[in-house]
């Protein structure tokens, strides 16, 4: 997947020269989102607060970075409207896995050492501790899109919108 991206971004720059704008957005989370990374999470939080035990990966201080797809809209917006060239890594501010549990309302909170060789993607959907492949997706640094617009959504607004569309889906 990677190198493919590259590849596209290649051609990109190599038709458009000066004026290409390459947007490399983070993990995109937000109200409605589907997939079940952000999302999980939040309805596993909302089953602890009924009396499930909250399972979480490590102990709390690995890393995690998304971006509100609400940002990545009006970045859109920013560039286009302005002309911005250039390639803009986007991605919100890094917090911890216990700030993003804490984040969640979750309770019955049981931390769950996972060996970084032994990571299954699907049970602990966001979860990318140092040391793994994936690790890297969780240390974006955005600044140059801040510097051309980039405005970010607090994580715990997030945390509450997602959490408010599941409810009102249930």
């Amino acid at each position: 997947y990677g190198p493919l991206k590259v590849a596209c971004e290649r051609v990109v720059h190599a038709v458009y020269g000066p004026r290409a704008t390459v947007l490399r957005p983070q993990v995109i989370v937000g109200p409605g989102d589907g997939w079940p990374r952000y999302a999980e999470w939040a309805r596993r939080a909302l089953r602890s607060r009924r009396g499930e035990p909250f399972a979480a990966p490590g102990d709390g201080r690995t890393m995690l970075q998304v971006i509100d797809v609400r940002d990545l809209a009006r970045f859109v917006v920013t560039v286009v409207e302005q002309h911005a060239a250039g390639t803009y890594n986007l991605a919100g501010p890094r917090i911890d896995w216990q700030t993003f549990v804490g984040l969640l309302g979750a309770r019955n909170v049981r931390w769950t050492p996972v060996p970084v060789d032994d990571i299954d993607l699907d049970a602990w959907p966001l979860y990318r501790p140092p040391g793994h492949p994936l690790a890297a997706l969780m240390h974006v640094d955005a600044s140059r899109a801040q510097a051309a617009g980039l405005v970010l959504t607090d994580p715990a607004v997030t945390a509450r919108d997602v959490l408010a569309s599941l409810e009102s889906d249930a």
